[in-house]
C-alpha cells in the first residue's frame, strides 16, 4: 500500500501526535509526486485532512494546513473541485483563532 493510501487511515487514530505524523508524511510524500500518482486519492486524503482542520488540536491542525498546503501545491488542477469546501474552512480558522504572531498557522494562512 503506497504512503499516499496509507497516511489517511492513520488519521484516524484519536493520538493527536500519530496525526501530525501522518500529516508529516503526507507532506513530504507529495513534494516529489507525480500528481497522477496523487489523485486517485484526493477525495480520501482531503476528507481526511478537512476532519483533521475541524478538531481542536493546535498541533494537529497546523499539520494539516501545511498536508493541505503541499497536496494543492502538487495537484494543482486536480485541487480545484476542493477549492470550494477548503477555502471556507480556512477563512472561519483564521478568522476565529487567535493566534500569536509568527504562528505556524498564521504564517502559512496569511502571506
Amino acid at each position: 500500500m503506497p504512503a499516499v493510501a496509507a497516511c489517511p487511515n492513520l488519521m484516524l487514530i484519536l493520538s493527536s501526535l500519530l496525526q501530525a505524523h501522518a500529516s508529516a508524511a503526507i507532506v513530504n510524500f507529495s513534494e516529489n509526486a507525480e500528481p497522477e500518482v496523487m489523485g486517485p486519492h484526493l477525495d480520501n486524503l482531503i476528507s481526511k485532512l478537512l476532519a483533521l482542520l475541524q478538531q481542536g488540536q493546535k498541533l494537529v491542525q497546523e499539520g494539516a494546513l501545511t498536508a493541505m498546503a503541499s497536496v494543492a501545491d502538487c495537484c494543482q488542477a486536480q485541487f480545484v473541485k476542493y477549492y470550494d469546501h477548503v477555502v471556507p474552512l480556512l477563512s472561519a480558522i483564521l478568522v476565529g483563532a487567535k493566534v500569536r504572531a509568527g504562528s505556524a498557522v498564521q504564517d502559512a494562512l496569511v502571506p
